[in-house]
């Protein structure tokens, strides 16, 4: 069952009519309520599926079909959206920030108080740099246990846990378990990344977020290399692979995690 929220009831009869079943309100974990709000599961407090959108611009019908229920098909079959194989780096966006800040919400209402902090990291998380159109999150808890509780508890904020084995690592190549989850949404691409707060690579993801942000001359060096491997057209797996020498080096120069 589809349930759909949104900010008015003309655009509400319109999805209706496209197969939705209409509530009254949109959920309170949605913060932006200008956007559609679609809840899978028999009450809207049995949260198992939510997207916002722009209302505005978008063709409803086609929004409906190709991301709506797309997404919907995506998260019961625990399927994540498709992405493309080689990285594409766009321009940066100024709303990335906005968006990443609507996402942690959903988590933290999914997740509740089993987590101990969860923060947008990555390069749509530093103002003025291009990246992939893929937002990052970090996610820190206890333990690996509670990492992959909370990586299958996810699904309730609309994500896919990625089963296998997953790493981070510290500046020194050193390899720490993580688990991860994915988007089930094909609008809007996501990395949700579990990780243990005994292990360095937290602060550091943060620390290197923290040294881009603050250093336009690094932000920019990092851009340029972003742009040549795109250029070389290497798959998605080894263009994160290669950034990593410049990441440790980068990670040496800033110092010291203010965490």
């Amino acid at each position: 069952m589809l349930i759909v929220s949104t900010p008015t009831k003309s655009l509400q009869d319109q999805l209706v009519e496209l197969g939705a079943e209409a509530h009254l309100r949109l959920p309170d974990w949605e913060p932006n309520v200008d956007s559609i709000a679609v809840v899978v599961g028999a009450d809207p407090v049995d949260v198992h599926l939510a997207v916002g959108v722009d209302c505005d611009t978008h063709d409803i019908e086609s929004l409906w079909l190709t991301r709506v229920r797309t997404f919907e098909v995506h998260l019961r079959n625990e399927q994540r959206a498709p992405r493309p194989q080689l990285p594409v780096i766009s321009q940066p966006d100024a709303t990335w920030s906005e968006q990443a800040e609507r996402l942690i919400a959903r988590l933290r209402n999914a997740l509740g108080s089993s987590v101990y902090q969860i923060d947008h990291i990555g390069s749509t998380a530093v103002p003025g740099l291009p990246a992939k159109n893929l937002i990052d999150i970090q996610v820190i808890v206890d333990d690996l246990g509670v990492a992959l509780e909370m990586a299958r508890k996810s699904r309730r904020a609309g994500f896919v846990h990625v089963t296998g084995d997953w790493y981070g690592e510290d500046r020194d190549g050193t390899k720490f378990r993580e688990e991860v989850a994915v988007d089930a949404d094909p609008g809007r691409p996501v990395n949700v990344n579990f990780r243990q707060q005994s292990d360095p690579v937290w602060k550091e993801t943060l620390l290197f977020r923290d040294f881009l942000r603050s250093n336009n001359a690094e932000r920019d060096k990092y851009a340029v290399l972003k742009r040549s491997l795109e250029q070389e057209s290497v798959s998605v797996d080894d263009y994160s692979e290669l950034k990593m020498p410049y990441i440790r080096a980068a990670l040496k120069r800033a110092g010291t995690s203010p965490v």
